[in-house]
Order: C-alpha cells, then structure tokens, then sequence
C-alpha cells in the first residue's frame, strides 16, 4: 500500500502574491520552468512470487535489487496467513540500506517448528521500501533554481513464504494433475485434494477470464464462488510451480 511521505508546496505560497494578470500572461513553458512535481516511487524488485521452505533446510533465501537512482532503507518481516500474526521464522537483515542498482539476498530462518505435517502451510514475507527525505539531493538534474512538489511514496510488497514438510513427496506439475473441476449449485467448483498450495494465474470460462478468491486454493480444499457455470462449458486455467512458470490446463465440464 502507497503512503505519502512529505510534500512540499513552496510555489503554492509565492502564487498567492501574483495577480490574475501576471499568471495569464506567463507562457506555459515558462510555468514549467518554474514548477516541477517529483512523484518518486521507491519500489524494490523481488526475485520470486513465492519462497519454498523445505522442511530440514538451515535457511532459505531471496533477492532484492534496488533499480532507482536513490538509495532506499529496506524493512523486511515474516507473518502467518492472516498477515497480522508473527510467523515461527525471522528474516535476515531485517533493516538495511539499498544503494541504487544494488541486489542483495535476504535469508529466511526457522524459529521453531511448528508447521504442518501432513501439508504446505501459508506464511508471508513483507518487504517495504522507504525513500530519502530529500530526492533533489541524489538527482544533478533537480539542482536548479525551480521549485518542486515532492511526493515520496513508500511501497509495500507481500510475496508467499511456503513451508513443505518432508512427508509432502509431490510435486505442484503432479498436483495440477489432480485438481477436479465440476460444477456446483450453477456455480464453477475446483478443488484440490492434494497437499500443495496450488497457486493460480489465469481462469477463463468459455474464454471469459474470471477471478479466484484469493489466486490459490488450500491444500485438501475447494472453491465454487468463482463464476456461474453450465455443462459444457470450457475452462482454462494457468497453474505457476515453484518458480513461477506456468502450466496450462484444459478442461470441459
């Protein structure tokens, strides 16, 4: 979610001394010399949708590059499913400066144990991304004598945190397998009866592209409040596996 920082409104004051006369004859190049609005979002690019945890491992990791010409101060935490409650792993580092056109990794390790065993569970890893104070102070070309509205906005990007307990032997090309498509109550039904998050792209029903509550479906769980639907009809979905790639599925009802 965007938040606004500062913003600043020097040339908003000095108008109030010019005459209706004044600023109807001034070109409108001329205004454009004298003011300019800076909307500068901060965002971070990161590696992957998703972050696998396999059950045993000391620690796993993603990346974050910084792809602005300013620095950004990174904070990064680790919540259960309902992004509120504290999850059994902390991320390290979790402050750090980012210079610009910089990448780094940050690791993910276990606090505790308290997964599932007999299925994937659901943890999200939240990374903001907050600017500098002052961005005319990184940017040669904001030096001059005109007058700026700034807007620094910070950003906020959640990506999936998925633990798998070695029991879960399955993989998400497998498990695509088995989704059961059907209708429900005049309404579409997909369910997974197996133990992976199967985390959906795309659905279209007779080409119609419709939305899935939340883009995944739980393990051992169905959803049928997608759309309505009729026999035979023709749904097309987009699975991603662990690394984002994309299955296609085809099926009629």
């Amino acid at each position: 979610m965007y938040k606004y920082r500062k913003i600043f409104l020097p040339f908003l004051f000095l108008t109030s001394f010019l005459s209706h006369a004044q600023i109807a004859s001034a070109s409108a190049a001329k205004l454009n010399s004298i003011i300019k609005t800076e909307n500068k979002i901060y965002g971070l690019r990161l590696g992957s949708t998703r972050v696998i945890y396999n059950e045993g491992m000391l620690a796993s990791s993603f990346w974050i590059r910084n792809e602005k010409e300013y620095p950004i101060i990174v904070q990064s935490q680790i919540f259960s499913d309902d992004k509120k409650s504290k999850a059994p792993f902390i991320i390290t580092p979790p402050v750090l400066r980012l210079e610009s056109e910089i990448q780094t990794r940050l690791r993910i390790v276990p606090v505790s144990n308290v997964l599932k065993q007999d299925r994937e569970s659901l943890f999200w890893i939240c990374v903001k991304g907050i600017p500098p104070e002052n961005i005319s102070s990184y940017d040669a070309e904001n030096n001059n004598k005109s007058a700026h509205i700034n807007i620094n906005v910070i950003t906020n990007s959640c990506i999936k945190l998925l633990t798998r307990p070695k029991s879960v032997n399955i993989s998400v090309e497998e498990a695509n397998k088995k989704l059961r498509w059907d209708i429900k109550e005049g309404n579409l039904l997909v369910e997974n009866p197996s133990p992976l998050y199967i985390n959906i792209a795309r659905i279209t029903v007779n080409g119609k592209e419709v939305t899935i509550p939340d883009g995944y479906i739980e393990p051992y769980k169905s959803v049928s409040n997608i759309t309505k639907a009729s026999k035979g009809d023709k749904v097309n979905s987009v699975v991603l596996d662990d690394i984002g790639s994309e299955i296609n599925n085809e099926v009629t009802l």
